[in-house]
């Protein structure tokens, strides 16, 4: 008799589980739909530095890999670059995979690049800016933003692209900081 007491109690307490379950699953996909796409990353460092300086040194594809910072990868120089690019690197990461970065344009005050994380993703592309804060500083500034088609995870994927992104910023641009200030 004890057996046919405890079943229904079991299912009825895997019943409110499930419910409970598909409560928050259906909250989540509904809050999803209220939330931005769309994402803007922008991180800045001050360096020692003239403006001149920073541009010639970004010139140089062979600076690239000792301050872009790769996650569990790096930087390998593209012997072969497409057209519309100036320079670019293939990305090797440690699982294998590839990606990209193609250098598009490049000037006395910015430079302008795609990434490619791997070759299943899309493109992003990203601007990098330096301008004179006074006489001995130099502002250096790299952003992107976007807007994020990864269905129902598009909106999730934004709201935490800021400090996920951010971080490798981060390091990317203290890394250039401390290789032009050498």
């Amino acid at each position: 008799m004890k057996k046919t007491t405890e079943y229904p109690k079991v299912f009825y307490q895997l019943r409110v589980v499930t419910r409970v379950s598909a409560i928050v699953i259906l909250l989540a996909v509904l809050v999803g739909f209220f939330l931005p796409r769309d994402y803007k990353i922008e991180r800045d460092i001050l360096v020692l530095k003239s403006e001149n300086d920073v541009a010639v040194y970004l010139q140089q594809p062979s600076h690239w890999p000792n301050w872009l910072y790769v996650q569990d990868g790096l930087l390998v120089p593209d012997i072969v670059t497409s057209p519309a690019s100036l320079f670019g690197f293939t990305i090797d990461y440690i699982s294998g995979d590839e990606g990209y970065i193609s250098v598009a344009s490049f000037d006395s005050m910015h430079v302008v690049f795609s990434v490619t994380p791997t070759l299943a993703q899309n493109s992003v592309d990203n601007i990098i800016r330096w301008t004179r804060l006074n006489d001995a500083e130099v502002k250096i500034t790299w952003s992107i933003s976007g807007h994020l088609e990864s269905g129902l995870l598009s909106p999730y994927l934004a709201l935490f692209a800021n400090s996920i992104a951010g971080a490798n910023f981060e390091k990317s641009l203290l890394s250039l900081k401390q290789e032009l200030e050498l």
